[in-house]
């Protein structure tokens, strides 16, 4: 099966999404998977030697933008070199999979309240929070990815369906 992976920098160095990523094409590969990765920035060293790249611009522009180019970048190349199932992670959409890593970034956001204070601090920060652009872009991002016609998959529904066909 040809399984496309979506996302920006795949460096695992950095940790996180980057070193799941890594971890996941190297696993895919080993069973036999053709791998393809849609990124602007890789290690090849931490991919399976197998990997097709698909090189995407790095996305410029202020940063509630980026996401945006990215995105839709990306998408443009998975239709000019489909896959038999593609795996968004974090600000993507289209995909047939999509793995939130950091989770919903509306749900982050308003969490991230809740380190200060009560009180003043608190409304000060909500405040100023309504003068970022990028928020308001994720949460419409998030949105786009969400409720489209054809909703992705979510990680977890797609890890329940499979761990049951393993089983079989």
């Amino acid at each position: 099966m040809d399984v496309g992976l979506c996302y920006e920098r795949v460096l695992p160095a950095r940790g996180g999404c980057e070193h799941y990523i890594s971890d996941l094409a190297r696993r895919l590969a080993r069973d036999g998977h053709a791998v393809h990765l849609f990124a602007s920035e890789w290690d090849a060293a931490a991919l399976p030697a197998s990997t097709v790249y698909h090189t995407i611009p790095a996305p410029t522009g202020p940063r509630f933008l980026r996401p945006w180019r990215f995105a839709s970048a990306c998408l443009t190349s998975l239709q000019r070199n489909p896959v038999d199932v593609s795996m968004g992670f974090d600000k993507t959409w289209g995909q047939d999979i999509l793995y939130p890593q950091g989770g919903l970034h509306s749900a982050s956001r308003a969490h991230n309240l809740l380190k200060h204070p009560p009180g003043l601090t608190r409304t000060a920060a909500r405040l100023v929070r309504t003068l970022d652009f990028a928020g308001y872009s994720f949460a419409r991002l998030e949105r786009r990815q969400y409720l489209t016609d054809r909703p992705p998959v979510s990680f977890g529904e797609f890890a329940v369906a499979a761990s049951a066909a393993w089983r079989r």
